[in-house]
């Protein structure tokens, strides 16, 4: 081997150190020539070229060594031969692995998602089974009436017309939890193709690796005995197919958790398409319903001395019309549709909320429940009162629990129970629900009242009540105010629209509501505005950590809203334990 292909060689073996060299030579000579001629633009120039063009020169020629070792051609056959059935074999290997790792997470994607939509698919196929009988009893009735005059026939046709609309919608309906289905297999085969896309680089490498390696032990057997590799024998398809799926599964490990997190924040806003299709659906058919319903009291007028027998007909026609707009209607409700599916998410949650609060006083003391006891007996005035009353033992025990898991998170203990924090602030929920769903109420009239406020809560009527609430809120702690942002009047409008609210609060937020709306009718002090606000971001902090995709919590951004809510929860206890029951209603 002659001098120029030992430095080659040498270049080929050390092919970073020789890159740092390189510009170290350029440097040492750019120094001697500034020493002995000065410094100009041109020598600077012309060096820097020197040792860029020199560095590219080391990895081009390490780039080219990777294809131009010289092999005997008879055995060029049987690499290229063997590389097509490793990569073959590679190929089927990378599918099933990607399909295997992400199957699960598509299986987790669709369950999220059918559970998630699945009270909407229901209540939608409820009312489109309704409007497709009305339709098959409604065409028939049109279709008696004779057209005696120009005007009636008139009518008739805007029945048909609106008959055929309505036709048309329930059709493009029925199926929609199918299709629905197919759109999210496409969303997600597009995510876990562009993972695959992102791997081929990692497996181009190591089909790279595998070809190089061949290649050298085929040149080094030629050299040491003139006989070439026997590359089939050399080369075990199996135990390469092994390696390649450690390499994948080590890979998709990696990239597991950040593909469905994608998919996720995807599926937020596909779920969001497939719901404001439902709602444009629902918004096209009630107001078809409403120009049916005009045409018909119209058709009434023009029959007024028909057979009794069509007037019949044509007025049971009309009320079910009426009843059918009324139901549309509600099915615009579903603006709230991300709010219910946080609610249905937090039922899952308070399991394991329940869960971390038994744990935690299965690893304390007697003497700790005790300290706590005596803790909240200081801080809450009342609590000492309610707690010797057996009634008020769940909600005395689940406060205890709240404060207990508080002190004991907050003392750095048990971390490998509480590993989030957003657990101990999960534990105030529980005390304020079971305070509000057995005091507060919504009596009959209330409902009638909040059933009139829809006009007036849009035009801001109340909106100066509202920014009380707000005031006295920041008064006691300025800290709650950005908790009370973008919630007036967006979510009392939708509690005043909601047909299924009950006497009896569901949440913190139906509780405050009832409260402010019993403030709208009577007055109140600056206790029951402060209660109003306090309830309200109470809901809004538990909101902010509950993905409605996502089986758990998000993680805790500061253990300073700990802090906040359990000083929250406290005031609110102490106001509600303070008070006439009685005001806690509307």
């Amino acid at each position: 081997m002659n001098y120029i292909s030992r430095i080659k060689d040498n270049i080929l073996e050390h092919k970073q150190l020789w890159t740092v060299v390189w510009p170290l030579v350029i440097l040492n000579i750019f120094t001697y020539v500034y020493l002995s001629h000065g410094l100009s633009l041109i020598m600077l120039i012309f060096f820097l070229l020197m040792a860029l063009l020199g560095i590219g020169g080391i990895k081009l020629l390490a780039i080219q060594n990777s294809y131009d070792i010289s092999i005997p051609e008879e055995f060029t056959g049987k690499a290229a031969e063997l590389m097509k059935e490793i990569k073959n074999y590679g190929e089927v290997i990378f599918d099933d692995e990607i399909e295997q790792i992400t199957e699960p997470v598509r299986g987790n994607v669709r369950k999220d998602f059918a559970r998630g939509l699945a009270w909407l698919w229901e209540d939608n196929q409820e009312f489109v089974g309704r409007v497709d009988q009305f339709l098959k009893e409604a065409i028939p009735i049109s279709a008696s009436i004779d057209p005696v005059n120009e005007d009636r026939a008139k009518l008739l046709r805007l029945i048909n017309k609106d008959l055929d609309i309505l036709s048309t919608l329930v059709d493009g309906l029925k199926g929609n939890k199918e299709r629905d289905f197919l759109d999210l297999d496409d969303l997600i085969d597009s995510k876990v193709s562009s993972m695959k896309n992102a791997m081929r680089t990692e497996q181009d490498i190591f089909y790279d690796y595998v070809y190089k390696i061949m290649i050298a032990q085929m040149n080094n057997n030629e050299e040491k005995d003139g006989e070439g590799l026997d590359v089939a024998e050399y080369f075990n398809i199996n135990k390469l197919g092994e390696q390649l799926s450690t390499n994948l599964i080590k890979s998709l490990e990696t990239r597991i958790l950040p593909l469905q997190d994608s998919i996720i924040k995807e599926l937020e806003s596909f779920s969001a398409d497939v719901v404001g299709k439902m709602q444009n659906s629902a918004l096209q058919m009630m107001n078809t319903f409403k120009e049916l319903k005009d045409i018909l009291l119209r058709l009434l007028d023009e029959c007024k001395g028909e057979d009794s027998e069509v007037l019949k007909k044509l007025n049971q026609t009309l009320v079910k019309v009426d009843m059918l707009q009324e139901q549309a209607e509600e099915m615009m409700l579903t603006l709230a549709w991300q709010d219910i599916l946080v609610e249905k998410r937090w039922q899952d949650i308070q399991e394991k909320v329940f869960m971390i609060r038994e744990k935690v006083n299965d690893n304390v003391d007697e003497d700790v429940l005790v300290y706590i006891n005596s803790l909240l007996t200081e801080e809450i005035p009342g609590f000492s009162q309610m707690n010797r009353n057996n009634e008020n033992a769940v909600f005395s025990k689940s406060l205890i629990d709240a404060e207990l898991v508080f002190q004991i998170y907050s003392g750095g203990k048990l971390s490998e129970i509480i590993k989030n924090g957003v657990y101990s602030l999960f534990q105030f929920m529980r005390p304020l629900e079971l305070l509000v769903k057995k005091n507060v109420r919504l009596r009959e009239e209330g409902i009638l009242k909040r059933k009139s406020l829809n006009l007036r809560v849009r035009s801001e009527e109340y909106q100066t009540e509202f920014n009380k609430v707000k005031e006295i809120v920041e008064m006691q702690n300025p800290k709650l105010l950005v908790y009370l942002e973008n919630v007036y009047p967006k979510n009392f409008y939708a509690f005043c629209n909601n047909p299924y609210i009950k006497q009896k609060p569901e949440d913190l937020n139906q509780a405050a509501w009832i409260l402010f709306l019993d403030i709208l009718e009577r007055g109140a002090d600056e206790t029951m505005y402060f209660l109003v606000g306090v309830l309200l971001l109470i809901h809004q902090m538990r909101n902010k950590y509950i993905h409605p995709f996502k089986p758990l919590p998000l993680d805790i951004e500061s253990d300073e809203e700990i802090e906040l809510i359990r000083y929250a929860a406290y005031q609110a206890v102490e106001i509600m334990l303070s008070i006439d029951y009685k005001a806690l209603s509307a």
